[in-house]
């Protein structure tokens, strides 16, 4: 790739003028700025942003990390920091990490090749956050309480998601509710489940290990291997009225799994996701899910974000943290996915 000397040896100018005249500076003639444009053109010459940024000691971007596994579960809330951050003129890297490979992520990190990071992924040690995060270099996790040091977590997951898809199901009739989960170290996974025995508890219905069903991941293809093993035991003992998938994405796997084999939904069997994922309103049946509040509202975001900015650029980021949610409250959002078949209106639960 050509350089500035590459241009200036060609038009048998100084590097200065050429630099000059890139800027478009007025102390150089416009014919020779034309000319310098021209060349650059021709010899694809690409200024270096980024080198220039981090001379003056910051490059306008934030890093979000994420679990590879449930990239998909990130969708709207990549969109929405997008948007917000085009507003500060900043951008946002998504830097993804799995059981194997954790390298790049620790190397963003530790190398600070944005301004600031944004952490939602339990595979990234709090030791380290806690070792790099300064007044200067922000590094804010979600949902995970045992960082310290100068790094700061919000939107603490409360022990109360899962409850409320468990009541919704108990509530409209559902006594045999079987639930889908990946492994623990996937987002929330762990405290879905937990929640998922929480609300059978408060519910009044038994916890049965048997139809608890455990998958290796979290996509599609997860859900439609476990759909196939539910609904094999669906067709043989009729045992079951509803599935729990612990994200939208099994869930959609579980839906066309279910159908495949005859099973219609919701009228033989209710699903129920987790995550309100993009796909979650457009497959067919349209799939209910419930979602931490915190995905869908922009003002705690645009808190989190500008918070960030304020303690990049060394200002006091206070008055917008004070405004951020302490924990994650959530909402189930109801669609054609789950039958009602008998309403309690006397659940204490109910909202």
């Amino acid at each position: 790739m050509a350089g500035i000397k590459d241009i200036a040896r060609e038009l048998g100018l100084s590097v200065s003028t050429v630099s000059l005249a890139l800027r478009d500076d007025p102390r150089v003639t416009e014919q020779t700025r034309n000319r310098v444009h021209e060349k650059a053109e021709e010899l694809q010459y690409y200024p270096n942003t980024v080198g220039r940024m981090l001379k003056a000691g910051k490059i306008n971007l934030i890093i979000l990390i994420v679990h590879e596994d449930a990239l998909n579960y990130y969708q709207d809330l990549v969109r929405r920091l997008r948007k917000i951050l085009s507003g500060y003129q900043y951008s946002l890297l998504v830097a993804t990490v799995n059981d194997e490979n954790q390298e790049d992520a620790y190397r963003f990190i530790t190398e600070r090749w944005g301004d600031g990071v944004i952490v939602f992924t339990s595979l990234i040690p709090a030791e380290l956050i806690a070792q790099y995060a300064t007044d200067s270099y922000p590094i804010y996790t979600i949902g995970k309480p045992e960082v310290y040091g100068k790094a700061r977590n919000f939107f603490e997951a409360s022990d109360e998601q899962g409850i409320l898809s468990v009541t919704y199901l108990a509530e409209t009739g559902h006594r045999r509710i079987a639930f889908v989960r990946g492994r623990f170290d996937l987002p929330d996974i762990r405290r879905r489940y937990d929640g998922y025995l929480k609300g059978l508890r408060q519910n009044g219905l038994k916890s049965d290990e048997e139809i608890v069903f455990e998958v290796a991941g979290a996509r599609v293809a997860d859900g439609r291997r476990a759909a196939e093993e539910i609904g094999k035991r669906f067709l043989e003992k009729h045992d079951i009225d509803a599935v729990f998938f612990a994200n939208d994405e099994l869930a959609i796997g579980g839906l066309f799994q279910f159908q495949r084999m005859g099973i219609r939904i919701p009228e033989d069997l209710s699903v129920i996701g987790q995550g309100n994922y993009e796909l979650s309103s457009v497959v067919l049946p349209e799939l209910t899910t419930e979602v931490a509040d915190f995905f869908t509202n922009d003002d705690s975001l645009s808190n989190l974000i500008a918070a960030m900015i304020e303690q990049i650029e060394g200002r006091d980021p206070e008055n917008f943290i004070k405004k951020i949610p302490e924990k994650q409250k959530y909402i189930l959002i109801q669609r054609n996915s789950v039958k009602l078949r008998e309403k309690n209106l006397d659940n204490p639960l109910r909202q």
